[in-house]
């Protein structure tokens, strides 16, 4: 399981987070997990625990679909056998292992998102091609939700994609700065101002705009140029 944990969710947040992992269906087994109390935690990802309440719901949403594929009932120890509770878990601490870095990161999505995000969802379309409340109400019920619990998932998951785009746009930045040339340091600034003023002869205030020209044509992109600007006058200050 938790290599599917790591497989499923790469991101920075949650290899921290899985330091944080507690299995607590582990005492019992797998095969016992039916027989625990809807209000047990069977497994906690730093702040976030999974119920009993919740595991069941979850797999019960997995077997319907699974019945579906198969076009026949599967029972319990089939389930076990095709690995149905094994991958229900997995995939409910992977989420809840984003639900912690979301709500550590302060994350959420307001209720406009999430009211627009089920309005546009195809899978609620009714017969003129837009939103339809009994369509919806259908989904609901033959995937095991309420109104209240499903806003809440979605609201779920469109903090989870927010992670995930904060993820990327971190990814780009350091690809970026990978490729940036390294920023000079004081004191190579200093050097590079002193030999610009050495090669010009420069002698006075006069000469900045020479110098600062010439530094801007060799450090382009590398130089802080106004931090090279004060070097460069407060040089030719004092020689003047």
């Amino acid at each position: 399981m938790l290599e599917a944990l790591r497989r499923g969710t790469g991101s920075w947040v949650v290899k921290i987070l899985l330091g944080l992992l507690v299995l607590s269906f582990a005492a019992w087994g797998i095969g016992d997990i039916f027989r625990i109390r809807p209000e047990q935690a069977i497994a906690e990802v730093g702040s976030q625990k999974i119920s009993g309440t919740q595991f069941l719901a979850s797999y019960n949403r997995e077997l319907r679909r699974l019945q579906q594929q198969l076009g026949q009932p599967v029972s319990r120890e089939q389930a076990l056998q095709l690995g149905l509770v094994q991958r229900t878990l997995d995939e409910m601490v992977a989420r809840a292992a984003i639900d912690e870095g979301v709500q550590q990161l302060g994350l959420t999505a307001g209720n406009d998102t999430v009211a627009r995000a089920i309005a546009n969802d195809p899978a609620f379309r009714g017969p003129l091609g837009r939103f339809d409340r009994l369509t919806f109400e259908a989904v609901l019920r033959e995937n095991g939700f309420n109104e209240q619990s499903y806003v809440e998932a979605r609201r779920r998951d469109l903090a989870r994609g927010r992670l995930e785009l904060a993820e990327q746009e971190q990814q780009e930045i350091e690809i970026i700065h990978e490729f940036l040339p390294r920023p000079m340091s004081e004191s190579e600034i200093a050097d590079a101002a002193g030999r610009a003023i050495a090669e010009l002869g420069a002698s006075g205030p006069k000469d900045m705009g020479r110098i600062m020209a010439l530094l801007k044509e060799r450090h382009a992109g590398r130089m802080d140029l106004a931090q090279a600007g004060a070097v460069v006058r407060r040089v030719l200050t004092d020689s003047s």
